[in-house]
């Protein structure tokens, strides 16, 4: 997907230009006022990105928001958190400034469909959990991001396209993959987005969307009711809750944590403001 046009102007939103030490200054209020908020969007800013947050500020030129290549954002979280909304919402921050392509890291399972070709829809469901890393074709993942980040701005790639299993079906990845346009911005997210060292370093901004188990359950199994993917309150029992050995841990490694059960209009306005700050390049 790739958001090209801007949309529609918010009143007061609109970042101004400011000298670095301003924007240093503006960056740190903002965080400040959102910490004040009954449910604040920005829990935490790891203390290594907060530095080179500040290092990135100081050099860039004032009101310089488009970066030179493309600037991959990485998004983690639990299924169910909300990172396919969190990623829209900052697509659409984005946007304002240049154009964004975004992508989910779903289409980098492995194809269902032929490693456990000899199980029955239930009982895939019922025994395989989607949260191990060893589901994941992470190698690819972290070479082509490579390639994208290397590529120049408007170039394209072909990405695994993965099609979802049904209550008949086991998720496989389709024959033809899909493009993916190297865009000034690039956000992809994923339950593994944040997983390993390399995967990381792949990124220019990693965030980890957080959201309390009982959201996501809600959100997850009504996602899964309406996409018809087959699974079931048992699978969340028997396997989605063991994100906490593989995805949890993740969110220490991010830069930046964000809550995703602060209100929409809230955390579009502070993704808004937060990108004209950060991400000057």
């Amino acid at each position: 997907m790739v958001f090209r046009q801007p949309p529609p102007a918010k009143s007061g939103l609109q970042p101004q230009p400011l000298d670095p030490t301003r924007r240093v200054e503006a960056l740190r209020r903002l965080l400040a006022e959102d910490n004040l908020e009954p449910t604040p969007v920005i829990t935490s800013v790891s203390l290594s990105a907060w530095a080179r947050i500040k290092t990135g500020l100081a050099k860039a030129p004032s009101g310089s928001l488009r970066p030179s290549r493309p600037f991959i954002i990485g998004l983690a979280g639990g299924s169910g958190s909300g990172k396919t909304q969190v990623r829209d919402v900052l697509a659409d921050a984005l946007s304002q400034f240049a154009p964004v392509s975004t992508f989910t890291q779903d289409n980098y399972y492995c194809d269902f469909s032929q490693r456990y070709a000899g199980l029955t829809p239930q009982a895939f469901y019922d025994t395989v959990d989607l949260d191990d890393p060893e589901q994941v074709l992470t190698a690819k993942l972290i070479a082509d991001l490579r390639t994208l980040r290397a590529m120049p701005l408007g170039a394209a790639m072909t990405m695994p396209r993965l099609v979802y299993g049904t209550p008949t079906t086991l998720p496989s990845l389709a024959p033809t993959g899909q493009l993916i346009s190297a865009e000034p911005f690039v956000i992809t997210e994923g339950i593994h987005a944040l997983g390993t060292p390399a995967l990381r370093r792949c990124y220019d901004l990693s965030i980890y969307v957080d959201v309390d188990e009982a959201v996501r359950r809600d959100r997850w199994l009504l996602r899964n009711q309406k996409e018809n993917r087959g699974a079931t309150c048992h699978m969340w029992q028997t396997t989605v809750q063991c994100m906490g050995r593989y995805v949890l841990p993740s969110r220490a490694q991010a830069d930046v944590v964000v809550n995703n059960t602060a209100d929409l209009s809230q955390l579009a306005q502070m993704l808004y403001q937060l990108t004209g700050l950060l991400l000057a390049d």
